[in-house]
């Protein structure tokens, strides 16, 4: 997890530079504006994340063992937070993606700031990403994935 860990010390640092809740909700919003766009192809039932308050696509991919992830929403707060799991997620070797577990978003103080319809939104396009991530590291042959 030497990966993951390094770029949640870097996340962590930006965020403890936010003073408050509105600061952080804000900083979200500004970052779903850097969102990259998503395939218009990919915007497919197959891809929608279910259980999101929000629309949510997420289309996840691997190459050359590492894990990657395009994704999308309808609401502003949501891409600034896709983008923050693009941040830490993809382009991480395959085992340490499917490792990680939601506690990465509550080290960041984030949890606090949504309602528990958007928590479980967020629990729902996670477990999508480290699910991705797991059957990945079974058709690579990767057997260090925890249960």
């Amino acid at each position: 997890m030497a990966e993951l860990e390094q770029r949640l010390g870097s996340l962590k640092e930006e965020f403890s530079e936010l003073e408050d809740g509105f600061e952080r909700y804000s900083y979200l919003m500004e970052l779903g504006s850097y969102l990259p766009p998503y395939p218009e192809e990919k915007r497919t039932p197959d891809h929608l994340v279910r259980g999101c308050q929000s629309q949510v696509w997420i289309h996840c991919y691997t190459r050359d063992g590492r894990f990657f992830f395009d994704a999308d929403s309808d609401t502003y707060i949501i891409k600034g937070v896709l983008l923050l799991l693009q941040d830490l997620l993809s382009d991480l070797p395959v085992q340490e993606a499917a490792n990680a577990n939601l506690e990465l978003i509550q080290e960041l103080g984030l949890e606090n700031e949504f309602s528990d319809t958007r928590q479980k939104g967020l629990r729902a396009a996670f477990a999508v990403l480290t699910n991705a991530a797991k059957a990945d590291c079974a058709l690579l042959g990767a057997n260090s994935v925890s249960p």
